[in-house]
């Protein structure tokens, strides 16, 4: 009884934060001119983080396979982009699936080998990957224009309606976000989610079940390429310029360290943690190098003594609430 009680509860916390999700998508036309355009630019970037982040936890959370070439597939997704628009002139809804997909294929050849490694050496085989695809960006200049870039890349445009300006690009990445979040749900909570769920626990038994877990491992790292391409796809619209520091470390250390610290496998703990550890170093960001100590000292502080992030505290502390209600 307490149980169904407990999970209606849940079913009604979560209709009831789509409807808010909803209402504040619907809200954003009316809201954004009232918001200064230094604001609404870290809201644009705290979206693309939770968006990359959540991407990255469902190989990393949910899997527990290290990829260290999350940072590839954004570059990807916006090389792909950039190339697509300026060159062949495609119009914004071809080059966004365009850019998922190709980041995808490319997860996809790499996954195939590399999955069958062990979860150590699927991270260095990603990391190499990742210096490849660097290597590569920059020596291709007839694709690429190498060191330089590419530039000038036209604003989005929906048939009659052209993404410019900032309370456009907030809606647009937020209709995006909002898209992602039901998928990543809708996925997770299936039996692929527990399918995944349970790789991470033991891959040796999920085996003896009879689940084909190579499949399933690339199922999850294909999904995760996919989503960062489509934050590198917003991303080369939005920045109206791509170049090869787009593949760099950064874009892949960033979101790691937002599914350690909220807790990797739980959608809100990450993206949580992903608005947190956005928003906050921006505010520090005048403390000079005090910012990037405070980053440091987050990331330590959880490894050390929250391994499961925050979301582990929390699961900590609720069943003590629990107990202390059933006494009363």
């Amino acid at each position: 009884m307490r149980n169904q009680e407990e999970k209606t509860r849940k079913q009604k916390v979560e209709r009831l934060s789509w409807i808010v999700a909803l209402a504040g998508l619907l809200t954003i036309p009316l809201v954004s001119p009232l918001v200064d355009p230094y604001s609404l630019h870290i809201i644009i970037i705290i979206e693309m983080n939770v968006i990359l982040a959540l991407a990255l936890n469902v190989i990393m959370g949910y899997v527990g396979m290290l990829s260290l070439a999350h940072a590839t597939f954004f570059g990807v997704g916006a090389y792909a982009s950039a190339i697509l628009s300026v060159r062949y002139g495609a119009p914004y809804l071809l080059t966004l699936p365009g850019s998922a997909l190709f980041a995808a294929a490319i997860a996809y050849l790499i996954g195939i080998p590399a999955l069958k490694l062990s979860r150590h050496s699927f991270g260095i085989v990603t990391f190499g990957f990742s210096g490849i695809a660097f290597l590569l960006v920059q020596n291709l200049s007839s694709l690429t224009n190498g060191v330089f870039g590419i530039g000038n890349i036209p604003s989005p445009a929906f048939i009659n309606v052209v993404v410019t300006s900032k309370g456009a690009f907030w809606f647009l990445i937020s209709a995006i976000l909002l898209g992602s979040l039901f998928f990543f749900r809708l996925v997770t909570m299936s039996r692929i989610g527990r399918i995944w769920t349970s790789i991470r626990g033991d891959e040796l038994l999920a085996e003896s079940q009879g689940i084909d877990t190579a499949k399933y491992k690339l199922m999850a790292f294909v999904i995760s390429a996919a989503f960062a391409g489509v934050v590198g796809n917003f991303y080369a619209y939005y920045v109206t310029y791509v170049s090869p520091a787009n593949l760099l470390f950064d874009y892949t250390l960033a979101p790691m360290v937002m599914v350690l610290v909220g807790g990797g496998g739980h959608l809100l703990g990450v993206g949580i943690a992903a608005v947190v550890l956005t928003a906050v170093p921006e505010f520090l960001r005048v403390a000079g190098p005090v910012r990037d100590l405070s980053y440091g000292l987050v990331l330590a502080f959880t490894i050390t003594f929250l391994p499961q992030g925050f979301w582990g505290l929390s699961k900590k502390i609720w069943p003590r609430r629990n107990r202390r209600i059933v006494v009363t």
